[in-house]
C-alpha cells in the first residue's frame, strides 16, 4: 500500500468509526403503533411520540411490560411543544426519550399513553430494538 493510500485510510477510519455513534430520531405520528430501531453499542437514537399534556394524555415508558430493556439506557427527555406553537398555552408537541445501545441483543420497549386518573390507556407504542 502506498503512503498516500495509508494516509487516506487513516483519515477515513475516524469517520467510519464515528458513524456508529451518530444520533438518529424515530418519530411516530400516531397515537398507537410500532416502530423499530437498530443501534450499535454506544450509538444513540431518540424516540418521539405526539403528546398534549394539557388534555391529561401523557406517555410513559412501561418497564414492567417491556422485554429485555436492559440492553439500552433510556433517558426521559420530557415534553417539548411543536416549534410553531411554543407560545400557545395547551399546544401539542412531542414527548422524547433518548436510547443508547449498551449490550448486544433484542428488546421490545412499550410506551403507554394515558390519563393518570383513568384505568385504561388511550394509546400504546411498541419499539423493537436491536443492538449490534
Amino acid at each position: 500500500m502506498s503512503a498516500s493510500a495509508r494516509h487516506a485510510a487513516m483519515l477515513a477510519l475516524p469517520v467510519l468509526l464515528g458513524a456508529a455513534y451518530l444520533a438518529t430520531t424515530v418519530s411516530a405520528s400516531t397515537q398507537s403503533g410500532e416502530s423499530s430501531v437498530r443501534l450499535a453499542c454506544g450509538a444513540r437514537t431518540t424516540i418521539e411520540l405526539p403528546e398534549n399534556p394539557s388534555t391529561g394524555h401523557v406517555w410513559r415508558f412501561d418497564v414492567q411490560r417491556s422485554k429485555n430493556a436492559g440492553i439500552v439506557a433510556i433517558v426521559d427527555q420530557g415534553f417539548s411543544p411543536n416549534s410553531t406553537d411554543r407560545r400557545r398555552v395547551g399546544a401539542p408537541g412531542r414527548h422524547r426519550w433518548q436510547l443508547e445501545g449498551l449490550t448486544v441483543g433484542h428488546a421490545e420497549l412499550i410506551f403507554m399513553k394515558s390519563r393518570p386518573w383513568e384505568e385504561r390507556p388511550t394509546g400504546e407504542h411498541r419499539v423493537a430494538v436491536e443492538v449490534h
